[in-house]
């Protein structure tokens, strides 16, 4: 590895072990806790990430009322007649924003236990599921899709894949990079979810950001498309630093996934699929990555787009960097 990969691996080692936890990931959704009290009867606890009036609608067999406010949480009980509409739902009303997501966290009577997620304020939740346990197959799905969407909204994670596919011109050593950055992040993410591993997640954020840093040292660093170049990219230990920078990104989805919590009885089972999800999306943007450098070959403008490409993934990283790291020093 080069003396810059090497210094920032150093610091970013260093820096996050040295804050205690200060600042959530930009993913964060309202998280609503209902703990069925009785038959029909419901405590409503919704904890938002930023000041807001937004609640629950409840079919017009259930009142609602609130109970008390403390911050960004207040308590509500619901109470439901016999028998509910056939079409009876819940959906969020108010969010600050309309794509805003609401993790419902239900636990039964019985002792049962699971989540659904609400995507945006148009969605639903048929009132009947609160009766019924998760089945396997809903709690796999709900968070491979929300491993696919982490991936695909979290722009700095997108542009580190998007960095690889344009900096490793050699098939052979993409593959082997992208497959060490997926092992590092798969390890982290979820040695951290299971609380074996326990770091700052500003540092971390800001970090990923020089992350960025590096890869557009190296892409300005990188001439022409030629025969010598290809050869000694199929010598240079890529797979390496991305394997190394993999872990701490881990760290950051981990950010994400600690927020939406796991559901107790399926921990394993949602902690897989949303890693899967997170492949899922990686392998769709390198293929579709792939597609358009392929689609482009004899493209003129192509050598001049590439000039400008590391300077402004740098500038972006850096802005990153500058705003992370003046959160965490604020912070504390």
């Amino acid at each position: 590895m080069s003396r810059l990969t090497m210094a920032i691996a150093a610091f970013c080692l260093l820096w996050t072990g040295a804050h205690s936890p200060a600042q959530a990931h930009e993913f964060d959704p309202h998280i609503v806790q209902l703990n069925e009290r009785a038959q029909n009867t419901y405590a409503v606890r919704w904890t938002a990430p930023v000041e807001t009036q937004a609640t629950l609608v409840w079919p017009t067999n259930c009142t609602q009322t609130l109970v008390r406010q403390e911050g960004l949480t207040r308590w509500f009980q619901a109470q439901c007649q016999t028998p509910a509409p056939n079409n009876a739902a819940l959906s969020p009303q108010g969010l600050p924003n309309p794509n805003d997501h609401v993790l419902l966290d239900v636990r039964r009577l019985d002792g049962k236990h699971w989540q659904h997620l609400l995507r945006g304020q148009d969605s639903q939740l048929a009132l009947a599921t609160l009766s019924k346990s998760t089945q396997t197959w809903e709690i796999a799905r709900a968070y491979l899709g929300l491993g696919v969407e982490h991936l695909l909204f979290g722009f700095d994670h997108l542009l580190f894949v998007l960095g690889l596919l344009a900096l490793i011109r050699v098939r052979r050593a993409l593959i082997a990079a992208a497959t060490a950055f997926t092992l590092g992040h798969a390890l982290t993410l979820c040695l951290a979810t299971l609380g074996w591993v326990t770091l700052s997640p500003g540092p971390v954020e800001a970090c990923i950001a020089l992350s960025l840093v590096w890869m557009a040292r190296e892409m300005a660093l990188r001439g022409p498309q030629d025969d010598h170049t290809q050869r000694a990219d199929a010598h240079r230990p890529f797979w390496l630093a991305a394997g190394g920078f993999g872990l701490l990104h881990g760290l950051g989805f981990a950010g994400a996934l600690s927020e939406l919590g796991l559901p107790q009885s399926q921990a394993p089972l949602a902690l897989a699929a949303f890693n899967i999800g997170i492949e899922v999306a990686q392998l769709i943007v390198i293929a579709l990555g792939l597609l358009i450098a392929a689609a482009t070959a004899r493209w003129k403008g192509r050598e001049r787009l590439w000039r400008l490409a590391p300077y402004a993934m740098g500038a972006v990283a850096m802005g990153w960097f500058y705003t992370r790291t003046l959160s965490v020093l604020t912070a504390h």
